[in-house]
């Protein structure tokens, strides 16, 4: 199986795990927190931080998980959350793993910690637009039967490119954002990467849902070899899930050295 190949035998798998979907509506979606896994991007961090700070409505919480990095990136991190505990309401906190456990562990670890009813996953070189955490509350209130709503992003290699006001209702109204919404019959016939063409950073899903899901998984228990999405694609194969195909939520960098632990 290639990189960019879902795993037949492994869907499969994980089908006959038994897992039983849990009612999506009568859950809580008042409160959420987003989570970034901290490796050897410390360069790129202060794009973030300043796409975190300018939401329209903030985050009720904010988890860094820092995964043992070669680089002052726990420093930074630190230097960042001192300064803004006094500033804001938001809650923020900081995991130093012990020993470098990679992507997917770190962010179940934040997502544990977590309080918010909704995750929304920022990876820590990537940016927000200035409105994605008010888009996505919306978008859970109004959209009660899906377990994961994500989109697609503006590719970017210069932090120059985020300066200025981003911010989603400059390009679509509030309430007129087309979403295209997959069905976990259809997750079963994706065999590519990018079928589901989720963004990762952005991307906001029920706490609940994840833990019923599975979580986040270690390469060899995966559909794919990426953990993001495997992610996305096991929840989806439980679950409804929605995609803003024509509209971006976030920022990708596509100059970001690749690390080690990209595929743990």
């Amino acid at each position: 199986m290639s990189a960019s190949e879902l795993s037949l035998e492994k869907i499969e798998e994980f089908l006959n795990e038994g897992r039983t979907p849990i009612d999506l509506p009568a859950l809580k979606r008042d409160t959420l927190t987003i989570i970034t896994a901290c490796y050897n991007h410390r360069e790129h961090l202060k794009a973030n931080f300043r796409s975190l700070l300018r939401q329209t409505v903030p985050p009720d919480e904010v988890i860094f998980v820092h995964d043992c990095s070669p680089d002052d990136t726990l420093a930074v991190v630190t230097a960042f959350v001192e300064e803004q505990e006094s500033l804001t309401r938001t809650r923020f906190k900081i995991i130093d793993n012990e020993q470098n456990i990679g992507f997917a562990s770190s962010l179940n670890r934040g997502i544990e910690a977590a309080t918010g009813d909704l995750i929304m996953i920022v990876d820590d070189d990537d940016a927000l637009f200035a409105d994605t955490v008010e888009v996505m509350r919306r978008l859970f209130h109004k959209h009660d039967h899906v377990a994961i709503i994500g989109a697609y992003h503006v590719a970017f290699d210069d932090d120059r490119r985020l300066e200025g006001e981003h911010l989603i209702r400059n390009l679509c109204d509030y309430e007129k954002i087309p979403l295209t919404f997959y069905s976990p019959e259809q997750a079963r016939g994706y065999r590519y990467a990018n079928d589901l063409g989720m963004t990762h950073s952005g991307s906001t899903f029920l706490k609940a849902a994840w833990a019923s899901a599975g979580r986040y998984r270690i390469r060899n228990e995966r559909v794919i070899v990426h953990p993001d999405r495997d992610f996305q694609v096991r929840m989806n194969l439980l679950y409804p899930v929605a995609v803003s195909c024509e509209v971006p939520f976030s920022f990708y960098r596509t100059n970001s050295r690749r690390d080690r632990t990209v595929f743990l």
